[in-house]
């Protein structure tokens, strides 16, 4: 899928950017994928996340994310 390259830089969109495509009765809605992406996580993170390593949640985060990316 092409999208203009303003819109890309508008919406910080780069080549394997995921987003959501949701079906409207106007069409269809594009949304990025990492739209709001911490509503919710404050009291998983108190619940959850307890005691953990910060560098290792982010390092486990963008393993989920991104699993083919190298490093």
């Amino acid at each position: 899928m092409v999208i203009p390259k303003a819109l890309r830089g508008k919406y910080n969109l780069m080549a394997g950017s995921r987003v959501k495509i949701i079906a409207t009765r106007d069409g269809l809605l594009i949304k990025s994928g990492f739209e709001r992406p911490w509503i919710g996580l404050r009291g998983m993170m108190r619940q959850y996340w307890k005691g953990k390593s910060l560098n290792k949640l982010i390092e486990e985060a963008k393993e989920n994310v991104f699993p083919n990316s190298v490093g």
